[in-house]
């Protein structure tokens, strides 16, 4: 392990201009079967004290270790955890993410969530830091228009197909230049704007960067919508991945300009939309035996048409803040993040190739 160590000591210096300082105490054991494969330190970055937990084994990381691992971090709970390897597969990555576990690759990849810290095969002169607060909802929208393909990497405020006004538009695109994630200039009485990171880095920092973009779901009469519907939550997942339909569907429904004006839309306030945007509409509605549910967007989610319906893109339907825990509701959300992935790699290969 000691070329390990080396490398992330080299790692940190180079790239964070901070040092992993050992610390000359007892750690925890770690379960016998995991014995060979991992070496615990006691180590302070940044003023922070960290388990650092070297390997050179993935097999510690595997779905059939699931309940030595969740032992190991259980028995370093009194410290964030931070592993640290040569390599990882992407699933370990994901699932390391999705449990908001620090992990680092030296010179490859660093996740620390306690640091506000995350890099992707970064260059020395551009490091990349991301703000301490979540973007705002309608800053998100943009960036999530960008992930989908709506918006090119290079772009005028025209490409932002969103019906709020030039102002809103401003204010958010001055967030996203503020916070590092685009460049302006200036041509003429135009901005040519450009986001500074291809789709899949934003995307590997979206649980602490990016905000919730729909409410809670709500249950509703049937007749509460007409006409065509846009899919939303369990059944737009169902529609991807290969989880069932659900018995009662869900749709998005979306705030007009007056609503948006009549209510403060904020992270902190975006699951009381519903309860606010149905309220006047809830007469008579015991009376009803059919429903459906509804997830209430502040802004027009971009949208996928296939043979069996439209529906919310996977991109929307991941930023929704869809709630559901259940663990087939879990793994069918694993299924999506490879879908989106896959369209993420896709999309910023066409950009390298038009930037040639």
């Amino acid at each position: 392990m000691v070329d390990l160590e080396s490398r992330l000591n080299d790692y940190l210096k180079q790239y964070f201009h901070v040092s992993l300082f050992a610390l000359n105490e007892d750690v925890p054991p770690v379960p016998m079967q995991f014995k060979n494969k991992v070496k615990i330190v006691l180590g302070k970055l940044s003023g922070l004290t960290f388990h650092v937990v070297y390997t050179y084994d993935d097999i510690i990381f595997a779905p059939t270790n699931g309940y030595l691992f969740d032992k190991l971090l259980k028995r370093l709970d009194e410290y964030p955890v931070m592993f640290v390897a040569d390599e990882l597969k992407r699933s370990t990555i994901l699932q390391l993410t999705d449990k908001r576990v620090a992990h680092v690759i030296p010179f490859e990849r660093s996740y620390i969530p306690e640091l506000l810290l995350h890099q992707e095969k970064p260059p020395k002169e551009n490091i990349k830091t991301f703000p301490k607060e979540r973007l705002g909802i309608l800053p998100t929208n943009i960036i999530a228009r960008y992930l989908d393909g709506f918006i090119p990497r290079t772009f005028a405020t025209s490409d932002i197909q969103l019906n709020v006004s030039k102002t809103s538009i401003s204010r958010s695109i001055k967030e996203l230049k503020d916070c590092g994630l685009i460049e302006a200039e200036k041509i003429g009485r135009s901005y040519k704007m450009k986001f500074l990171y291809n789709r899949q880095k934003i995307w590997e920092a979206r649980d602490y960067l990016l905000a919730d973009l729909a409410s809670d779901v709500y249950q509703v009469p049937r007749n509460f919508i007409e006409g065509p519907n846009v899919l939303a939550g369990e059944s737009a997942l169902s529609k991807y991945t290969l989880l069932s339909p659900p018995k009662v569907p869900c749709y998005a429904i979306v705030m007009d300009n007056d609503s948006r004006r009549s209510f403060a839309i904020t992270s902190n306030t975006i699951n009381k939309i519903s309860e606010y945007f149905l309220k006047e509409r809830r007469q008579d509605w015991e009376k009803c035996q059919e429903h459906i549910e509804l997830q209430v967007f502040p802004y027009e989610p971009t949208t996928e048409q296939r043979r069996d319906g439209n529906m919310i893109s996977a991109i929307m339907l991941s930023l929704s803040g869809y709630k559901n825990k259940e663990p087939r509701i879990r793994t069918s959300f694993e299924e999506l993040d490879d879908i989106i992935y896959e369209k993420l790699a896709r999309l910023d290969l066409q950009d390298l190739i038009r930037e040639q």
